[in-house]
């Protein structure tokens, strides 16, 4: 049984690394897993990943070393890496996912919709939840990557399937445009900097975007 600690996320994430730490074979193991070296994450930054994944699960206890173990055994660790570098700003994990999940959006954008993939309403749902995965939601100024909520319990495709589904509805809500930055309508759906407000991005964001709708053009 977990803990029944009313601990602080502060510390519930320290106690959870400290037991990944006090695991190092198991975390070792998964760190290779999770391919974390492909996006530049350090062997200590994907402890903290795992702990914020098994927090978000346990909240508010902390589980034993068993129920971690059998936890972090179910997740899909590739994704959680790749989710977890893109909400970090990683340009190269941008890049990926742009070349892996593009058409995916699209597609599962128009299903969703009953329209054709290359649709302007299938390309303005998934270009809304482009802008949200970027961490660029009007709505919601400073909340940061929508990736951020995603903890690995899921496939990232299913994850974002479901996520695509009440776009529509927090768009209804907040009654929001996307405003600081335009998305390529109908092949490319892909992120560019918008001229009208540069100061909304950071430079490395900069970067990154324009990394992103570079990859975009490619075949």
């Amino acid at each position: 049984m977990s803990a029944n600690l009313h601990s602080a996320p502060e510390v519930a994430l320290q106690a959870i690394s400290d037991l990944l730490r006090a695991q190092p074979l198991l975390s070792q193991s998964l760190y290779e897993q999770s391919c974390s070296a492909r996006w530049q994450f350090t062997f200590e930054h994907f402890v903290k990943i795992l702990a914020r994944s098994a927090a978000s699960r346990f909240k508010p206890g902390i589980p034993s070393v068993g129920e971690l173990e059998n936890y972090l055994a179910l997740l899909h660790l590739q994704d959680l890496a790749l989710a977890s570098a893109c909400a970090a700003g990683n340009e190269f994990a941008w890049e990926y996912f742009i070349k892996n999940f593009r058409s995916y959006l699209h597609s599962a954008a128009a299903a969703i919709l009953k329209r054709s993939a290359d649709s302007p309403e299938a390309s303005e749902l998934a270009d809304a939840l482009f802008a949200e995965l970027y961490g660029m939601d009007e709505a919601k100024p400073g909340r940061g990557s929508l990736l951020n909520y995603f903890h690995g319990r899921s496939k990232l495709s299913t994850w974002l399937r479901t996520v695509l589904a009440q776009t529509p509805h927090r768009r209804r809500s907040h009654q929001q445009t996307l405003g600081n930055l335009s998305m390529s309508r109908r092949r490319m759906g892909t992120l560019v900097v918008s001229r009208q407000q540069p100061s909304a991005l950071s430079p490395r964001q900069t970067r990154t975007a324009r990394n992103i709708s570079r990859c975009s053009r490619l075949p």
